[in-house]
């Protein structure tokens, strides 16, 4: 078939309808606009023909306008082609409609599917056409639109194809300004009407309104997705959900049966009422939904009977929860009504089997935010929410990791990721960093996760994990807190019914509420509904969760303190002595207290006492535990608490329990230990007998707590106090079997090896060795070295190019300067140094002279026995200070500092594990100083021989002190295996070490 052209124009003559090969088909001297549109076609050449010359024919001309043009019929054909026709200007626009009218009336015996088929192009395009148009003649697709739905109602039973074409064309619809959202009203309203009257009119055929029954479903699903998919110009959805509504009012008002499809409008409503915000468009949508669930629920037991799954009805708990809070009185009266339904449904998932199959589980080829929630839940319920490609992506967006980098071996909650993503987002808040996009995106799907969570709270796996997402959710966002709350409130009714036995999951949603309080105007509301359980009449399980619940409330928001140190009370371990639950609940709030805030704990000290005095050991210890964390926060003083509390656990030694709390106790009286000397003694000696007579894996825990407590006190207290304390030690360390005691045992002895090793400066321990010839010199930046005797010091070693190092030696001080040891002491003390403050304003040339002016052999003396007053006199001070008994402690810390003597086995033993390693330093020369190694002996031998004879030398002159005359070959023999120092440090063997030390 070859293209017509079908000219439409303005014209105050008829035109002809030519073929588009064809010139000069109609001739006007002004110009006109005109456009072209292209349709497809299925005809023979000769019945375009005939229709072609009848069009002709039929033409005329009324008030200079084109009033008739028949388009051409249609008939069927293997061959697709394509004709095209020339959009009419605004002035024949109804004519063009009356047109489509005609050509539907008269083609309509040959199938209505062809000629909507034919139509589709010029509604398609007359649609597209509205898209940023202002100008008149985009009227045009509405009108059009208004004129097929007007022959929907002329010819019902040839309604269908053109209902399913203008329901097709919706998609096309712009949806960028409230003009467009007009537009959409528009179009919805026409066609609700003429599904309306199609309705009524097939009323008594039955297959007929079936189908029409299931197109009208279908398009009120298509309306509903487009508006939760798009983002459309505020203009609220109340009109549309009100037209929809009215619709399936009339549905039902027929008798029809309730259609499955409505699942699909139930998801974009619980989509659009999640969002909604203003209360005439909640108004309407539960309207709504009240129709299609007293609609599908019609009769008394149709909730029991109906074996499709609730999960459409059940979403909506949350958000009609959430309308219980509103000041609008009509608004809580539909919600009352929608939640008795919803429970009745609740009830029935309560007591089904959770892995029954799912039977109406339907396909929906639209993915809208209501569907994919809605999959998300059914996937989660009948799945127990384990990981799987498909919903772990909150994870691998909270790692940072791929997919395919994550294990699936193991089953993970979907809720856990949920609440740590949720935490994530806190914590990012917290650190006042600006949120990332994933969790920026996260925020606003908040409201539709939290509804999938509040139906999995009745989840016999899932509900202790949405309870602990929901809390977190409830702190990200606390705009969730009254909603919540009253979620609680609903779920609790539920709980307590006579027929359902689910106390474990009332008290397991109760945790919920602690988390709400993390908006301070929450506190109150969440106090006033724990607050009922801690009634005297209450249960005890009832009484004791609400303690806990109350105390977790104070945690997140300290509004609550008041309330709860009035529940924290000392008679309660009286009044609820029978009852175990409540005391072991009230004893771990006190402790919860103590621990988070001391301050507050010290509030509440009597109420520690009386936990400590009870007789139950878990309370008791729980008591001790109390005071454990105060007396580490120092708000009260140990050994005044342990001289009132020590009557109270003397028997500790009969349970571990108590032991255990006692030992955490104890281990803070080692900070006074000192200004309390008896009372620390009876403290070690009651640590030191838990540590020897504790046997047993139930002592274990206990043994453990008392070494750790022992660690903290002096290795010199412990000597002092425990009778044979090294040799008790060693047997018990011996005899000690268990591995986590003995890892424990070893820090402890770790402690008192370095107790028996330790010195009290580095310097002084360098001096030594060095005054002893035990080592050429020392490394240190500290000038008190030369005041502990050292003789040759080196300081600012640089080993790169042009390398050097700053040496000092003491006998260039003394000859040089004129000042030896005990001078540089005395200057010390006059100038300032790590022991002393020195006089003040004292310079260093006056120091200098005062301590030449009274000489070497006698300045320390002087020092000692006068004071520096004498110092301050002479500088014209007013006051004239005495002596000071300070300067004999410098002076000894100085001339006898605790550290290791140089004949002790510390010393020797650390000479022979560092040898003369001649190979090395053959290297090391070589590096820094390209020196041949015959250089490097020249240099270095003879040093190491100089040091042993000063080394013989200092051991000789002892030893005739001594009385005793050592041979020479005696004193060169190395401590270390016996050679001879003075050969060794020549003859080196091939392994290039030497017996000598370094």
């Amino acid at each position: 078939m070859e293209n017509l052209n079908l000219a439409l124009v303005s014209s105050p003559k008829p035109l002809l309808l030519g073929h588009s090969s064809s010139k000069n088909v109609f001739t006007r001297r002004k110009p006109f606009a005109f456009g072209t549109f292209r349709v497809s076609a299925n005809s023979s050449s000769s019945h375009v023909t005939r229709a072609a010359s009848k069009s002709h024919q039929n033409l005329k001309s009324v008030q200079g306008k084109v009033t008739v043009h028949t388009f051409a019929s249609i008939s069927s054909s293997n061959s697709q082609e394509t004709t095209s026709m020339l959009s009419c200007r605004v002035e024949v626009q109804s004519e063009l409609l009356q047109q489509v009218l005609l050509f539907m009336l008269q083609n309509k015996h040959l199938g209505m599917v062809q000629v909507c088929e034919f139509l589709k192009p010029l509604l398609d395009f007359s649609i597209i056409r509205l898209l940023g148009s202002e100008s008149p003649s985009s009227s045009f697709g509405l009108q059009l639109v208004s004129s097929m739905a007007s022959f929907c109602c002329s010819c019902p039973s040839e309604s269908m194809p053109v209902l399913m074409l203008l329901t097709e064309c919706l998609k096309y619809l712009p949806h960028e300004t409230s003009e467009d959202y007009r537009k959409l009203v528009f179009v919805v309203e026409h066609m609700v009407e003429a599904y309306i009257v199609v309705l009524k009119s097939l009323a008594g055929e039955k297959l007929l309104i079936a189908e029409v029954q299931l197109h009208a479903v279908e398009f009120l699903g298509t309306v509903l997705s487009l508006l939760t998919c798009l983002q459309w110009h505020s203009g609220g959805y109340e009109p549309i959900i009100e037209l929809s509504r009215r619709l399936c009012s009339v549905q039902k008002d027929l008798g029809l049966q309730w259609e499955p499809g409505l699942s699909t409008i139930m998801a974009s409503l619980f989509t659009i009422l999640v969002q909604s915000e203003l209360e005439h468009e909640q108004i309407s949508i539960s309207k709504l939904l009240l129709l299609i669930l007293k609609w599908k629920y019609d009769k008394d037991d149709a909730i029991a009977t109906n074996t499709s799954s609730p999960f459409e009805e059940v979403l909506f708990l949350l958000p009609f929860v959430s309308l219980m809070s509103s000041p609008s009185k009509y608004v809580k009266a539909l919600a009352t009504d929608l939640l008795l339904i919803l429970e009745k449904l609740l009830l029935k998932m309560l007591v089904a089997v959770r892995h029954k199959p799912i039977i109406d589980e339907e396909t929906h080829y639209l993915s809208t935010p209501g569907i994919i929630v809605l999959r998300l839940l059914r996937h989660l319920w009948y799945q127990d929410g384990e990981s799987s490609s498909r919903i772990s992506l909150l994870n691998l967006a909270l790692k940072g990791t791929h997919e395919n980098e994550v294990m699936h071996d193991k089953p993970i909650s979907w809720a856990f990721h949920l609440r740590g993503f949720c935490l994530s987002i806190v914590e990012r808040r917290k650190s006042t960093s600006p949120l990332l996009l994933p969790q920026e995106l996260f925020l606003t799907e908040t409201p539709l996760l939290s509804a999938v969570l509040s139906v999995l709270l009745i989840h016999p796996s899932m509900g202790a994990a949405a309870v602990d997402s929901l809390s977190s959710i409830a702190i990200m966002d606390p705009k969730l807190g009254v909603p919540l709350l009253l979620a609680i409130m609903f779920y609790s009714n539920i709980f307590t019914r006579n027929d359902i036995i689910c106390h474990d999951m009332l008290l397991k949603i109760f945790e919920m509420l602690p988390s709400l309080a993390s908006h301070s105007a929450m506190t109150p509301l969440v106090v006033q509904t724990i607050l009922p359980m801690l009634n005297r009449d209450a249960k005890g399980s009832l009484y004791a969760t609400g303690t806990r619940l109350l105390c977790r409330t104070w945690e997140i928001n300290d509004r609550a303190f008041g309330s709860l140190q009035g529940v924290l009370l000392p008679k309660g371990f009286t009044d609820f002595t029978s009852d175990r639950a409540i005391c072991i609940s009230l004893a771990t709030s006190i402790r919860d207290v103590c621990h988070k805030s001391p301050d507050r704990g010290v509030d509440l000290i009597l109420t520690v006492s009386s936990c400590i005095e009870c007789q139950d050991p878990i309370v008791k210890a729980l008591g001790l535990q109390s005071l454990v964390h105060l007396c580490e926060a120092d708000v009260i003083d140990f050994y005044t608490a342990w001289d009132v509390i020590a009557k109270h656990v003397q028997g500790y030694k009969g349970d571990p329990i108590i032991a255990h709390s006692t030992c955490l106790l104890l281990r803070w009286g080692a900070m006074d230990a000192e200004a309390y000397p008896e009372a620390s003694k009876s403290v070690l000696l009651n640590l030191w007998d838990l540590v020897t007579s504790s046997h047993g894996t139930k002592w274990e825990k206990t043994k453990i707590a008392a070494l750790e407590a022992l660690i903290q006190y002096e290795v010199a207290q412990l000597e002092k106090n425990v009778p044979d304390f090294k040799k008790m030690n060693l047997e018990l360390f011996f005899s000690e079997t268990s591995p986590t005691v003995l890892k424990v045992m070893e820090d402890f002895h770790v402690k008192i090896i370095t107790y028996e090793h330790m010195i009290e400066e580095a310097e002084a321990q360098c001096a030594l060795l060095n005054s002893e010839s035990l080592c050429d010199g020392c490394f240190s930046s500290d000038s008190d070295i030369f005041l502990f005797g050292a003789r040759t010091v080196y300081r600012e070693i640089c080993l790169g190019d042009g390398g050097y190092v700053v040496c000092y030696e003491m006998a260039e001080i003394e000859n040089k300067l004129g000042l030896g040891r005990d001078s540089l002491i005395a200057l010390s003390l006059l100038l300032g140094s790590d022991y002393h403050q020195g006089v003040h304003g004292l310079g260093s040339e006056l120091a200098c002279q005062i301590v030449k002016s009274i000489g070497e052999k006698d300045v320390l003396k002087k020092f000692a026995s006068e004071g520096l007053g004498w110092v301050k006199k002479r500088k014209g001070a007013k006051n004239n200070i005495g002596k000071d008994d300070t300067i004999l402690q410098v002076i000894d810390a100085y001339l006898k500092p605790k550290c290791h003597s140089a004949d002790s086995d510390f010393v020797l033993k650390a000479h022979s594990q560092y040898p003369f390693q001649r190979t090395k330093l053959h290297h090391i020369c070589a590096v820094y100083f390209e020196w041949p190694s015959e250089r490097t002996d020249g240099y270095i031998l003879p040093c190491i021989a100089e040091r042993d004879l000063r080394r013989f030398a200092n051991l000789r002159s002892t030893s005739s002190e001594l009385g005793l005359n050592l041979p020479l070959h005696e004193g060169l023999e190395s401590p270390a295996d016996g050679r001879r120092s003075s050969e060794s440090s020549y003859r080196i063997g091939d392994n290039g070490t030497s017996g000598g030390t370094n």
